[in-house]
């Protein structure tokens, strides 16, 4: 699914709502045209399917947006910073020489595009750039 204009909470609260329904929260990733490609796919986990059938009979209308499922703030906001993550990590990857930048603003394939803070993934911990990775 791709989207434009989204926050980051309405991405995760869409997320959130599709893993009431059988599905799970996979990848999200900017496009080319500065668009959100989210990917949400199917929940093979008894887990899943469980509270997937649970949730379509309790709310039968869901598909047509009239009933959901109420948010849990915690999981939302723990989607919202898996998503963050994601997003980042799509940029601070290794690039072939000479590949461009995906920022305008970059005048390097190893530089940040706004921020002087960089993303590692899967580690996952912050630096400066500049400074040694800890």
């Amino acid at each position: 699914m791709t989207v434009s204009g989204w926050s980051w909470k309405r991405l995760a609260r869409l997320a959130f709502i599709a893993e009431q329904f059988g599905y799970q929260y996979a990848d999200l990733q900017m496009t080319s045209d500065n668009k959100f490609a989210l990917f949400i796919v199917p929940d093979p986990s008894p887990e899943g399917r469980q509270r997937a059938a649970q949730n379509r009979a309790q709310y039968p209308d869901a598909d047509e947006g009239v009933a959901l499922p109420p948010g849990v703030p915690d999981a939302i906001d723990l989607l919202k910073a898996r998503m963050v993550v994601d997003t980042g990590s799509q940029h601070s990857q290794r690039r072939p020489p000479g590949a461009r930048s995906h920022c305008p603003k970059s005048s390097g394939a190893n530089r940040s595009c706004h921020s002087q803070f960089q993303i590692l993934h899967p580690a996952v911990s912050w630096h400066r750039q500049g400074e040694p990775r800890r």
